[in-house]
């Protein structure tokens, strides 16, 4: 019997897809499996997560954005947080797919991880990764831990979906979909100021809190904090509060089954028409309507 080992070398130590992940905390919301289901079809939809949806049979159509695309078996789909996609299949031949919806931070790499999952703007992206490798035996393996939950179960589906990204970006690299994909992330002075608003923000997310709060405990101004995230991010603190707000009510409203009005209380927007109108300015939908799609 021949023994393996890998030695870390500076080719190790450099695996660009590695090292990109390495880098990025995944956390997964949910997942499914819709098995040779017709009527298994989403209409016009918004999520607030990253959805990953791997086809092992049947056919699908899925709309993001304003492309519509043919999936077919081995095919990933990867359709970005505040995104209209529909997804719709055939009677004669309904699709089996799996299906992971996900957060990944921190939000500034979002960017660099569209580009490695060859993203164009707005469309998601739909790479073929094949049946012909251990994909499709995960899947099934993802399926069963969906149905028997096990201890350690999440972890399971967890890893699944990680190799699914990883086939990805893999594709991607191997067709060169982006040339930039492969560009390291240039990190400034700022981002350690970043990193930490980001995790006080994820600490209070379900509190009242104001700027002047998280400058206080960032003992920095509130110009220098509006540079820090305008330099990086592209947008300032208040809209980013406010985007994390809205993906946290998305939660309270579907999983806690809190009302309008509480959401609107729990997070501290001025009134429930202010935080319904900020509702729909992202997912397109009022809560209410959002909520009824979802049922």
């Amino acid at each position: 019997m021949e023994y393996f080992h890998i030695t870390p070398d500076r080719g190790f130590l450099e695996d660009p897809v590695s090292s990109f992940l390495d880098g990025l905390t995944l956390t997964l919301n949910r997942a499914g499996h819709q098995e040779r289901d017709a009527t298994a079809q989403c209409g016009d939809r918004i999520g607030g997560d990253f959805e990953i949806i791997f086809l092992v049979g049947g056919e699908s159509t899925i709309t993001i954005g304003n492309l519509q695309r043919q999936v077919h078996p081995g095919d990933l789909v990867l359709i970005p947080p505040f995104t209209k996609n529909k997804i719709q299949t055939t009677r004669e031949n309904p699709h089996d797919n799996f299906w992971f919806h996900f957060d990944l931070y921190p939000v500034y790499r979002h960017t660099g991880f569209l580009d490695r999952m060859g993203c164009s703007s707005g469309n998601g992206s739909l790479l073929h990764i094949g049946l012909a490798n251990s994909l499709p035996h995960m899947a099934s393996l993802a399926g069963s831990e969906m149905i028997e939950r096990r201890p350690g179960f999440h972890l399971v589906l967890k890893s699944v979906l990680l190799n699914l990204i990883i086939a990805g970006m893999r594709q991607c690299l191997s067709e060169q979909v982006s040339p930039g994909m492969a560009a390291p992330i240039a990190l400034t002075p700022l981002y350690p100021v970043l990193d930490r608003a980001f995790e006080y923000i994820r600490q209070h997310i379900g509190e009242r809190f104001f700027i002047p709060d998280l400058c206080r405990h960032l003992a920095v101004s509130e110009s220098f904090l509006d540079k820090v995230f305008k330099e990086i991010l592209n947008t300032s603190p208040g809209k980013y509060i406010q985007f994390m707000k809205i993906k946290h009510a998305e939660q309270l409203l579907k999983v806690q089954g809190l009302s309008v009005l509480e959401v609107s209380n729990r997070l501290g927007f001025s009134s429930p028409f202010y935080f319904s109108s900020v509702f729909r300015r992202h997912f397109g939908l009022s809560p209410t309507r959002y909520l009824r799609q979802c049922n």
